[in-house]
């Protein structure tokens, strides 16, 4: 009598109780490896993840992405925009794969090159110059005031 099948998940070694997270840019993985939970922005608000979560396609946007990781511990990344996928395996495990256009840690983030980026984009914006790319120079702000926000943890930057 043949074997029953495993499920997918298991035979792939995931844990059920643990998401397998991944975390890719064009040219690099940022990180791969296993998390208790995260949480990450979308256009639309915040997206929390738990092991279980229904599998859905998603937006990812300029914002820090929490990460509990399997000891407890919590570690964060700043994510620029692009999209997430979650797949729930029924019977196994939950993987979880952001694919963005820049992540970091945020214990390598340069400030001062941020504030820099912030000033620079604040003075362009405030210009008015019509040959000036609005949303662009909007997104630049954006992404430095992220940076400053994940190494200061201050929401007033």
């Amino acid at each position: 009598m043949a074997a029953a099948a495993k499920p997918q998940a298991e035979s792939h070694g995931m844990h059920k109780n643990l998401l397998q997270v991944k975390i890719t840019t064009p040219d690099r993985v940022v990180f791969e490896g296993e998390a208790k939970s995260l949480q990450f922005p979308a256009e639309d608000g915040l997206v929390g993840i738990l092991p279980g979560h229904a599998s859905m396609i998603t937006t990812v946007d300029v914002g820090l992405l929490k990460m509990q990781l399997p000891d407890g511990k919590e570690t964060f990344f700043v994510l620029t925009r692009g999209f997430g996928e979650v797949r729930h395996h029924f019977g196994g495990g939950t993987e979880v794969h952001l694919t963005v256009d820049s992540g970091e840690n945020p214990e390598i983030i340069d400030v001062d090159r941020a504030k820099r980026a912030v000033e620079r984009a604040r003075r362009r914006l405030a210009e008015k110059d019509l040959k000036i790319d609005q949303p662009r120079a909007e997104y630049a702000l954006k992404r430095a005031l992220i940076r400053l926000q994940s190494r200061n943890r201050d929401p007033q930057v």
